[in-house]
């Protein structure tokens, strides 16, 4: 009796120690059928092979491994499998807006004031198809959808989409995106508010009530000028005790200009006798090209230590004369700032090196150049 209580302790031995085998029914599903119900294109095709091959693969890989539970469990938690097939979902949508009917779009950008502007991204939206603006602000992209949108962004700049032109060169404007600021003229009272110690104010020449003060856009102006004390009353009397208050606004400085420019033009400008042209057919260039030029102005820059002091900024307009031999002659500021930076920007234009003349029917000739120089801390 004691012997036969040994085989049923025998037998639970073997069946712990037994390998079970697992049985799994495994589905197929077709992905592709969910990606695209639309026209087969060659692209599509290669990527449908890709996914039924991927399929078969983890297929085997299942099969291979049912006998061991781990194995299988493993092959199903795998993270690098599980994403393959959506990655490539998207991989088949980006070559569908890639696919095209070769054509080509080129064109050039430029910023508000017609300079070209390098360096642009120019990107197919919705793909990693792009291109970037060369020294003259050119691009070029082959193979573009009818359906494609073109996106140019440059950093300072507002990004601009566009639809793609491919009969013609596409010329696109970029815009400085800056932020506004809210600003207010006011002046700082000593205590007496009443408006018999208010100060007198003129406005282009014409007084005005004082309350008109606050309704002038500070960006309208063009220059202020404060009298006080021995000054004010010596020019305006008694009516200046209080202070005098002199606005010049840029409208009616723009004004005075052109009235002495017509006075002073009666005919056609020349240099040494022979007109002075502002568009010729072959357009006078800075050695290097307008990045060059750019470079030059920035390298050379030298901000006065008693602008910065005063913190005195602002963008000054040098207009000059490219000579039919390339030199760079009749500097002149029209429109300033501030005497120092005026004076800075005027010696930078000076100094620069000869150009390549403009030219006119083959023949060199004197060209009129305005170029800003900006000062800012």
């Amino acid at each position: 009796m004691k012997l036969l209580i040994i085989l049923p302790v025998i037998a639970c031995i073997f069946y712990a120690f037994s390998e079970p085998e697992y049985i799994y029914e495994t589905i197929s599903t077709n992905s592709t059928e969910d990606v695209d119900n639309t026209e087969e294109s060659p692209s599509t095709g290669i990527i449908d092979n890709v996914i039924a091959e991927l399929e078969n693969t983890n297929s085997s890989k299942t099969e291979a491994t049912m006998s061991d539970q781990t194995s299988a469990t493993d092959v199903n938690n795998n993270p690098t499998h599980r994403n393959e097939l959506p990655k490539l979902k998207r991989l088949e949508n980006n070559l569908r807006v890639q696919q095209s009917g070769e054509k080509t779009i080129e064109g050039k950008v430029v910023q508000e004031n017609g300079d070209p502007l390098p360096g642009t991204s120019v990107v197919i939206v919705n793909t990693t198809t792009g291109s970037v603006t060369d020294k003259n602000g050119r691009f070029k992209i082959e193979d573009v959808a009818n359906n494609a949108e073109v996106a140019f962004s440059f950093v300072g700049f507002k990004t601009v989409k566009k639809q793609p032109e491919f009969n013609k060169e596409m010329v696109v404007l970029l815009k400085r995106d800056t932020v506004q600021k809210d600003l207010s003229i006011s002046i700082r009272s000593n205590g007496k508010t009443t408006p018999e110690n208010n100060p007198i104010i003129f406005l282009d020449g014409k007084k005005v009530p004082f309350e008109t003060l606050s309704e002038i856009s500070p960006e309208s102006i063009e220059a202020i000028e404060v009298l006080k004390d021995k000054s004010a009353t010596e020019k305006y009397g008694d009516e200046g005790k209080n202070g005098v208050i002199l606005i010049t606004s840029k409208e009616k400085k723009i004004q005075a200009n052109d009235k002495t420019t017509q006075n002073k033009t009666n005919q056609a400008p020349t240099y040494n006798g022979d007109p002075i042209f502002f568009i010729v057919e072959e357009m006078p260039q800075f050695p290097g090209g307008d990045l060059a030029l750019h470079n030059y102005i920035a390298n050379n820059l030298k901000y006065p230590d008693e602008a910065k002091e005063k913190s005195v900024e602002g963008r000054v307009y040098v207009n000059y004369i490219i000579a039919p031999s390339g030199k760079v002659d009749n500097v002149r500021v029209v429109r300033g700032v501030d005497p120092m930076l005026d004076a800075e920007a005027k010696r930078i234009i000076e100094g620069m090196p000869e150009w390549k003349p403009g030219k006119q029917r083959g023949k060199s000739v004197a060209v009129s150049f305005t170029s800003p120089v900006d000062f800012k801390l």
